[in-house]
């Protein structure tokens, strides 16, 4: 579990996540990995002053925990296109 934040500015923080995970994902992450390196520069953004942007040493990703979701979608065929019916798959994110 990611350690608690005191949020000082939550301006900018939402662009850190972001960068975080592009970071990851640039560095060929899986896509958990990417999410707990948002997670951690976003929270590590959010408890600097004003717009500071943190640097890598100021997040902790291997702190977040990340737990797989199992989600049904619907499956949609081309000739369905238009109703409602159609097999279902599961997927896990």
């Amino acid at each position: 579990m990611h350690p608690p934040v005191t949020a000082r500015s939550t301006v900018g923080a939402g662009d850190s996540a972001l960068a975080g995970y592009l970071l990851a994902h640039s560095a060929g992450e899986l896509p958990e990995n990417c999410l707990r390196q948002a997670v951690a520069h976003g929270s590590a953004a959010a408890s600097l002053p004003g717009s500071t942007v943190p640097s890598l040493d100021q997040t902790t990703p291997a702190a977040v925990a990340v737990t797989p979701l199992m989600v049904t979608l619907p499956v949609i065929e081309p000739s369905a296109v238009g109703s409602n019916a159609g097999p279902t798959a599961q997927e896990e994110f």
